[in-house]
């Protein structure tokens, strides 16, 4: 299966539940998909996703990955 690029983020915080939140939507689905994160792990993805450039999923191993790029 080939990677899937994610085309759509947000990051957010409720407070009522203090939780975390993070979405993100893969190009051309519909689907929203929502984590449960610590907020050690949400740390980190958020960082990724505003720093990282292009994000890339990998359905087989099931990770999120940035995309390569020249240093």
């Amino acid at each position: 299966m080939a990677w899937r690029k994610v085309e759509k983020y947000s990051l957010g915080y409720s407070i009522p539940s203090k939780e975390f939140r993070l979405s993100y939507r893969f190009a051309g689905e519909g689907a929203l998909h929502r984590p449960s994160l610590t907020s050690s792990e949400f740390i980190a993805l958020a960082d990724m996703f505003r720093n990282g450039g292009r994000i890339l999923f990998d359905p087989n191993e099931e990770h999120l990955f940035t995309e390569e790029r020249e240093i």
